[in-house]
């Protein structure tokens, strides 16, 4: 099993939408929805095409959705999650499409007390067509730091496969 570190990229390229809700115990949260096209890093495009055994070029779009929430006491939490639509890489070689499934999630908590979360989730898919070959990966990354700047949790898993 090849592990190595997985960067997925999104770029924002339209208008987006905001609407304000009300949060637990009369707080706010803010909603903001952001159709986006969707850019694989350089260094995850290299394992991918590994995987399948050729050059791909990526097309497709995402959908992000923004959640900004602010409670009472000051504690903020903003979560950010983006999810992909339509997202295939057509083989240079073959022309064979591969299809790509994937989603990520960053959320990030502070409070007042200077407690500090901060979690970041991801997972993609690539799928070979006739169950050609493909690729899987995971990532997980967690930091808590308390008040007074002590690391409570530091948390790094990641997990890539060729399939």
């Amino acid at each position: 099993m090849v592990k190595r570190p997985i960067l997925c990229l999104v770029a924002v390229v339209s208008a987006f939408a905001i609407t304000a809700v009300p949060a637990q115990a009369g707080g706010t949260t803010s909603v903001s929805t952001f159709p986006a096209s969707t850019t694989i890093s350089p260094s995850t495009k290299l394992l991918i095409q590994a995987c399948v055994g050729e050059p791909v070029v990526f097309s497709g779009d995402s959908l992000v959705v923004v959640h900004e929430t602010t409670l009472p006491d000051g504690s903020q939490q903003i979560v950010v999650h983006r999810n992909g639509k339509g997202a295939v890489a057509t083989g240079a070689t073959t022309g064979a499409t591969y299809r790509i499934g994937g989603a990520d999630t960053f959320v990030e908590f502070t409070a007042p007390s200077g407690t500090f979360v901060s979690t970041f989730g991801a997972s993609i898919r690539v799928t070979g067509p006739g169950g050609g070959p493909g690729f899987r990966g995971h990532i997980l990354f967690h930091l808590t730091v308390d008040p007074e700047g002590n690391v409570g949790a530091d948390v790094e898993i990641i997990d890539i496969t060729c399939t």
